[in-house]
């Protein structure tokens, strides 16, 4: 998918120029999309000098983001881990201290205690539903033996309330293929956006 090479390039771009605006900055990081990263939005890899972004924020639609476009939750993500990688090349530190969110800060992002990150990953294969109140369960793998609904049968199984094979979506990286024009519209978007524009504050 061409469009998504050229957000790469252009989130590489934009990754070396927030870690430009950290103190004391950080090495050189290479950021790629990886099929791989099917249970969050990113993994930065500290002594590697790699972050890895997951595609799979385009299987969300726009209504479904927090932030209301797919441009703005990748640049969260990009200030997210560029703090990271500051952090880490100047004082060792992996995690969300304070000291990193006043940093996030610096980069026109207010967090949300742990959350600024926006939903869940969107690389589900299955989805599952209750046969007594249809609550949904999107599971990326399949289930193994005999569940039932926690909003029902809290503890206990009761078969009335058994979870059921609704959908299978297939596989994430395939899905892709149909979500061609909202990568086109992050690129778009990314091309036009001021390199230090606020972002949206998460609410719980």
């Amino acid at each position: 998918m061409r469009a998504l090479q050229a957000l790469e390039d252009l989130a590489n771009e934009r990754f070396d120029a927030y870690l430009a605006l950290l103190p004391g900055g950080a090495p050189p990081h290479r950021v790629e999309f990886s099929r791989r990263i099917t249970t969050s939005w990113a993994l930065i890899y500290y002594r590697r000098h790699l972050v890895r972004l997951s595609p799979y924020l385009f299987l969300l639609d726009p209504a479904d983001l927090p932030r209301g476009t797919h441009w703005r939750e990748l640049d969260a993500t990009l200030r997210h881990e560029a703090v990271h990688a500051n952090l880490y090349a100047r004082r060792g530190e992996t995690g969300h201290s304070a000291e990193f969110h006043r940093r996030l800060a610096r980069l026109g992002v207010e967090a949300n205690g742990e959350r600024d990150l926006g939903p869940e990953n969107a690389a589900f294969r299955f989805v599952y539903a209750c046969r007594q109140c249809d609550q949904r369960w999107r599971r990326r793998h399949p289930l193994r033996g005999n569940w039932s609904c926690g909003a029902c049968a809290p503890g206990r199984y009761d078969p009335a309330c058994r979870m059921e094979l609704r959908e299978e979506l297939g596989a994430p990286w395939a899905r892709l293929a149909d979500r061609a024009a909202l990568v086109e519209c992050a690129l778009a978007e990314a091309q036009r956006t001021p390199l230090r524009e606020p972002l949206p504050t998460l609410r719980a």
